[in-house]
């Protein structure tokens, strides 16, 4: 029986050896999407540029870099992420350890006593069985059923991967636009403390020139609608500010921000806040991206399943396999007359499956599921293409945006300084609502002017995403090849 036994693991090696599955090929997506994208050449012949671009290269604030690595250490959903991985490594183990023959070992000793009605010696008897031995079975994967299950498990353990490193590269993206979404809220509220204040000597000068005579009712009730309309403001981003700081800290895994005392913020205005990404990248190097990566891993799984399908048409051999020693005495047990075993080779026809319909079901089900997860691939690559897409049309008028609101700006401050001290000159010219006019305009430009260079950096952020970078904290040595679905 030994020397049968010692066949099995020969026999689990020859036969994994081949599978039933179709070979596998990679959908071509250039029906589904360009080589470039509208009105830019691709200038760069390196497609994974940015993919290789570690967030800690891409970002310059260190505070900012800061609150990434406490999240990458302690956001929960990332931690779901990361263990949702080890769970389907340890599914794909238990589906790999079916390759190899089972084996299991058994002792058992049994004491039992016959009475003299039932002995055939016409007395009482006491019987003692020891019995020690190894027991193996094995599946002969002849046509690769096994090991197209084993192989569609470790395509569902590397797509998981894939969705984990996605989760983190999405969330280095959330940290780092939720971190300027408060900075955003921080340079709103500063500006607007400060128009409360210039208000508010408004409604001061207001008060003194109507105890005087010199206004109406009306221009100092103006005066003071402006002014309370200017706290409600405050209050209002003061809560948006607030609720900001609550978004990032949880982000972050935290309950509030840690403080950076040391460490000044960089304001959005700032030069150089992120490293400039080249535009010119090509369309193809989106099948970089971990999702995409992913819904190719669920493609390869859903093909190999149509492997396990097939096969499960065919006869399914099993061996099993018992040796060991067996004695009613003790001290006879080690010897070689205690010796048993038995082979037991089986074949399994699946006849009444066959007729009722139920392989061929499971067949079509897995066929369908691979086109169904063809789909999903197309609609990924289609889904990152429209992405860096529209990040990039942000890109090419985003600069003039910003000229012109900075243009803006600067006008609508001179309107303002002119109308005020017009107003104060008392020619008559300019009245108070005149004044109003003008200083709401100049408000709601420094307001602008920070929604749209919030803008540049929300957009540059998710194009870095897009393309696929964030999802290490050091760029990958050019060298070192980036993760693919060869």
């Amino acid at each position: 029986m030994f020397k049968y036994l010692s066949v099995l693991p020969f026999l689990a090696v020859a036969t994994a050896c081949t599978t039933m599955a179709p070979d596998y090929e990679r959908p071509d997506v250039n029906d589904i999407v360009a080589e470039t994208y509208a009105g830019i050449a691709a200038t760069t012949p390196d497609e994974t540029a940015v993919t290789r671009l570690g967030w800690s290269e891409f970002f310059a604030d260190e505070r900012l870099k800061a609150l990434i690595k406490s999240g990458l250490e302690k956001n929960r959903d990332l931690r779901v992420a990361i263990l949702t991985v080890e769970q389907i490594r340890a599914r794909y183990d238990i589906q790999w350890a079916e390759l190899l023959p089972n084996l299991a070992g058994n002792g058992a000793f049994s004491r039992s006593r016959t009475n003299e009605y039932l002995s055939p010696y016409g007395k009482a008897m006491t019987t003692n069985t020891w019995q020690l031995g190894v027991a193996a079975s094995y599946e002969v994967d002849l046509w690769g059923r096994v090991r197209s299950m084993t192989e569609s498990a470790l395509e569902n353990w590397l797509a998981a991967a894939e969705n984990e490193r996605a989760v983190r590269l999405s969330l280095v993206a959330q940290i780092a636009l939720q971190y300027y979404t408060l900075e955003l809220a921080n340079e709103r509220l500063v500006i607007a403390q400060k128009m409360l204040t210039t208000t508010k000597n408004w409604y001061d000068i207001m008060a003194d020139r109507f105890e005087k005579g010199a206004i109406t009712e009306i221009d100092l009730s103006a005066a003071e609608a402006q002014y309370q309309s200017m706290v409600s403001s405050v209050q209002q981003l003061t809560e948006v500010r607030d609720q900001a700081k609550n978004s990032l800290a949880q982000l972050v895994g935290e309950t509030e921000l840690p403080q950076f005392s040391d460490v000044p913020a960089l304001p959005l205005a700032s030069a150089n806040l992120l490293k400039p990404l080249d535009a010119g990248i090509p369309s193809f190097a989106l099948v970089l991206r971990p999702d995409v990566l992913a819904a190719e891993r669920a493609l390869r799984a859903a093909n190999a399943n149509i492997g396990a399908a097939r096969a499960a048409f065919f006869p399914s051999i099993a061996l099993t396999g018992t040796a060991g020693l067996a004695s009613v005495e003790l001290d006879d047990l080690f010897t070689g007359a205690a010796r048993t075993w038995s082979f037991v080779p089986s074949v399994n026809v699946p006849i009444f499956d066959y007729f009722n319909g139920r392989l061929e079901a499971q067949l079509d089900v897995a066929e369908l599921q691979k086109e169904i997860e063809i789909a999903n691939y197309e609609k990924a690559i289609q889904n990152a293409f429209r992405e860096v897409a529209d990040e990039l049309v942000v890109q090419k008028s985003i600069n003039a945006r910003i000229a012109a609101d900075e243009a803006a700006l600067k006008a609508q401050a001179r309107r303002y300084e002119l109308s005020a001290a017009n107003y104060r000159g008392g020619d008559g010219v300019i009245s108070y609502t005149d004044v109003l006019l003008a200083q709401n305009d100049f408000f709601a430009a420094q307001q602008n002017i920070l929604q749209t260079r919030f803008a540049k950096i929300a957009s540059m952020i998710s194009l870095y995403k897009a393309l696929g970078g964030g999802w290490t904290e050091q760029s990958v040595p050019e060298g070192e090849k980036v993760a693919s679905a060869e």
